[in-house]
């Protein structure tokens, strides 16, 4: 009875091992291409499967080859795709933006021609009005030009150790002698220092500011108001306005290029805010009521 007893354990023992064997080579290629699919990342070059042998497994490795391969091509005509369709959209809205201001350009040196025709006795205030609108409409191409420019060569921020409550103190400042209102500020007095590039974060508040101020009617008394609040970590800045707030419908396109709400403009401040923020390892939100204003957020880490 032990003899008996002594041969199958050492056949169970046996069989055991032979078992782990066989196990491990059948599942060790399974592994290896369960380990390649879960880095399998879109967006990325994935690599092959290396397998020399013509078996069940290379069967499958190969499929998985084919697979990747064919979904990198598809890849880049998704990408062609996009790439073609942002440049459509980007170039119609520039041309229904140079349109704009070429019409009343086009119809005041017309009737101004037509005036000098007839030898109007005002013809010189005739002239200057006309200079004055042309002015005013170049002025606004330029800044269309300037815009589009800045969003598609944006330069490469410049990181320094820089004092944020001096930097929004700047912009506040700037901006109330540009539009003549009033910004009401709750800033720290004291320095707050952050990694970033102190022009380019002087920008985001300027085209903050800017909206806010645009989107408030003629007829209400504008109300600006910029906090500033502590964390152990982070620092919250609101800029807040009593505007004509964002419809909801709109929400997710706030922050696309081309997209405004005004008459005016190509749409890339919030847009290249948006990108500015993101860079200094920051985030930007908002939430809005129509007919009673709108709420910026901006959350920057702290040194």
């Amino acid at each position: 009875m032990v003899t008996v007893v002594n041969v199958f354990v050492i056949l169970f023992a046996i069989v055991y091992i032979i078992t782990q064997i066989i196990s491990t080579r059948i599942t060790q290629p399974l592994l290896l291409i369960r380990d390649e699919i879960s880095r399998m990342k879109l967006g990325v070059r994935n690599e092959p499967i290396p397998w020399n042998r013509n078996d069940e497994v290379g069967l499958l490795v190969s499929e998985y080859n084919k697979m990747i391969d064919a979904l990198d091509v598809s890849l880049n005509k998704l990408s062609e795709v996009e790439r073609q369709g942002a440049w459509r959209e980007m170039a119609k809205q520039v041309a229904h933006e140079i349109k704009n201001p070429l019409t009343p350009m086009r119809l005041s040196l017309q009737h101004l021609e037509y005036a000098i025709s007839r030898k109007d006795e005002n013809i010189q205030e005739k002239t200057k009005k006309t200079i004055q609108l042309l002015i005013r409409q170049i002025d606004s191409l330029s800044s269309m030009a300037e815009e589009f420019s800045s969003f598609a060569k944006m330069p490469e921020p410049k990181m320094q150790i820089t004092n944020f409550v001096e930097v929004l103190q700047d912009a506040v400042a700037l901006m109330e002698r540009e539009m003549g209102y009033t910004i009401h500020c709750n800033i720290p007095e004291g320095p707050i220092e952050i990694q970033a590039d102190p022009h380019q974060l002087g920008r985001v508040f300027n085209n903050l500011f800017k909206n806010a101020i645009q989107a408030i009617p003629n007829d209400r008394q504008a109300q600006v108001q910029v906090n500033v609040e502590m964390s152990q970590a982070n620092f919250t800045v609101t800029v807040m306005d009593n505007g004509k707030g964002i419809p909801k419908d709109l929400y997710d396109k706030i922050f696309s290029p081309n997209f405004s709400t005004k008459n005016s403009g190509m749409g890339l401040g919030l847009a290249i805010s948006k990108k500015i923020v993101e860079q200094f390892g920051g985030t930007i939100d908002f939430v809005s009521q129509e007919n009673i204003g709108t709420t910026f957020t901006l959350v920057f880490p702290k040194l």
